[in-house]
């Protein structure tokens, strides 16, 4: 199994989940990995990845080719400013990267601290809240490209069936 490192937040289908629990590859990577620096960056895209037993929703190409959508950070010497400090390297969000936190189609952001910044989480809190409470529509279509990528290995109903929830 080739052995990949990428970042360790995902989002996964429900059939990569099963597979996860199911899978004797699974099982034995979780082994394997108690023994490795930081197993959450090489446990989950190893599987993703992964030629011998292909999991569901995983992707046949290169990692550093897919986007991560997950999950956005801002890791010292990237273009981007950080407005506030770099924690073990991560920029650490406040109210002033927000704007831009916004645009973004990622689900998630990495770094937010409460003991640091908290006006920035109870910002991105209340804007979840509010997008909720007056369901506004969501721009699916970055979405709807990967799972159409053709390394994606995945059911092609996947997407008609999380729409709704999207």
């Amino acid at each position: 199994m080739r052995i990949v490192k990428c970042s360790a937040y995902g989002s996964f289908s429900r059939q990569f989940v099963q597979f996860v629990l199911t899978s004797r590859l699974a099982k034995d990577l979780l082994e394997w990995s108690r023994q490795v620096y930081s197993p959450d960056e090489s446990y989950w895209c190893m599987l993703n990845y992964n030629r011998i037993e292909p999991a569901p929703g995983g992707h046949s190409g290169n990692p550093d080719d897919n986007p991560w959508l997950s999950s956005y950070s801002v890791w010292k010497g990237e273009k981007y400013q950080c407005h506030t400090v770099f924690i073990r390297r991560v920029c650490i969000f406040s109210p002033s990267d927000l704007p831009f936190l916004a645009s973004l189609p990622s689900l998630f952001a990495n770094k937010l601290m409460i003991s640091y910044q908290p006006a920035a989480l109870h910002c991105l809190d209340q804007r979840i809240f509010n997008k909720t409470l007056s369901r506004t529509p969501i721009d699916k279509a970055m979405y709807e490209d990967l799972l159409k990528n053709r390394h994606h290995r995945g059911n092609d109903t996947l997407f008609e069936k999380i729409s709704g929830l999207v």
